[in-house]
């Protein structure tokens, strides 16, 4: 696999190259809105004496291992002519693969690289910007408002800076974007209900931030929304139950005040994981869809309101890829089931509760059982 990753990415890189060879270049309204998108974030080091998909100095560096600074783009429009943004990436050890994942395989998380998709227009004319990457750059500006001098942009990713202000409204206009991740930045305010226009989104990071307020109900019109750690209060909206394709929620450290609602564990069947420690949710828990059969990890803890019957949770071997189970300080009574035994490999944390009764023997059986 890694080597099909490099073969590609090598087949990518090259018909980049070949683009700038021809001429190809940015189109200047996207030149134009990348030095302002670079001025409004705080950024440095973009060289505009060079093209930003040229490969060339200032848009490519291998200095700095695991740290991505990416501005890619897609030059497959009016005959492999004419380029676009697609992508702003500029954050720290990127934390999964996307469609450029074989130039990162090429290149190793270094930073500073331009990417271009060189098969528009014959690779002769202009190249698109669809992909802005730049983590842990210590920027220190606010989010631009201008992304839609980038109509083809698909992900901006700005992980782990020091970005201050909002989340701009202006942002939800710009309905070509697929991914936006603004994990660890300093930002505050609320998450602005036009970002509920963005149809083509599946995935929305915004954790370890100060934002706060509710979480806006058209948000349900999403197709998938990822890690909301912040300070949000009241409850997750009921619209939220039309998410039927998350697979990672995250909603740790906030101060909701409502209970957990019972859609996440019956109407999410694609649901991997999901992470909600201290945020202020109220028990019970609601039982498990025995249908959820990819979930891997269930991360609950700090619960208040009524108890939490252990037997009624439904949680057994009929979860096969369950990994990790923790359920700490949630109310819990009553017994351990027998049916625990049955687990093939997992990490099992119920400390704080109020459980009863024997621990099974056939808990004892379990071979792989990593931590109890």
């Amino acid at each position: 696999m890694l080597f099909l990753r490099l073969v590609l990415g090598s087949i990518f890189i090259v018909c980049c190259l070949t683009t700038v060879t021809n001429g190809a270049t940015l189109a200047k309204d996207e030149v134009e809105a990348l030095k302002s998108i670079g001025k409004t974030l705080g950024k440095a080091g973009w060289d505009f004496g060079f093209d930003p998909c040229s490969q060339r100095h200032g848009w490519v560096d291998q200095s700095t291992r695991y740290y991505a600074n990416n501005v890619v783009c897609d030059c497959s429009f009016n005959n492999n002519t004419i380029c676009h943004v697609v992508q702003i990436l500029l954050p720290y050890n990127a934390y999964r693969w996307s469609y450029n994942d074989e130039v990162n395989a090429m290149v190793g998380y270094y930073a500073n690289n331009v990417v271009c998709d060189c098969s528009f227009n014959n690779n002769t004319i202009y190249h698109v910007l669809v992909q802005i990457v730049l983590k842990a750059q210590n920027l220190s500006g606010t989010l631009p408002l201008n992304l839609n001098n980038l109509p083809f942009l698909q992900e901006i990713d700005l992980t782990r800076n020091y970005l201050n202000g909002t989340i701009p409204p202006e942002w939800g206009s710009s309905t070509g974007l697929i991914s936006i991740s603004l994990l660890g930045n300093r930002l505050t305010g609320q998450i602005p209900a036009e970002l509920a226009n963005l149809r083509n989104l599946t995935s929305l990071i915004l954790e370890n931030n100060g934002l706060s307020g509710t979480l806006p109900a058209a948000l349900g019109n999403l197709s998938n929304i990822e890690r909301f750690s912040n300070n949000f209060t009241g409850k997750i909206p009921e619209t939220f139950a039309r998410l039927t394709s998350l697979k990672e929620f995250r909603i740790s450290d906030n101060n909701f005040t409502r209970h957990i609602p019972e859609f996440i564990f019956r109407n999410w069947k694609n649901l991997e994981q999901i992470y909600m420690e201290a945020s202020g949710l109220i028990g019970p828990i609601p039982s498990v869809n025995v249908t959820l059969l990819n979930l891997t990890y269930i991360i609950i803890s700090d619960l208040n309101g009524t108890d939490t019957s252990f037997s009624q949770l439904l949680i057994d071997a009929n979860l096969p890829k369950l990994e990790r189970l923790m359920l700490r300080s949630c109310n819990l009574i009553g017994e351990i089931p027998a049916s625990f035994g049955t687990f093939t490999s997992i990490k099992i944390d119920l400390s704080f509760n109020r459980l009863g009764g024997e621990i099974s023997e056939n808990l004892s059986t379990l071979d792989n059982l990593n931590y109890l």
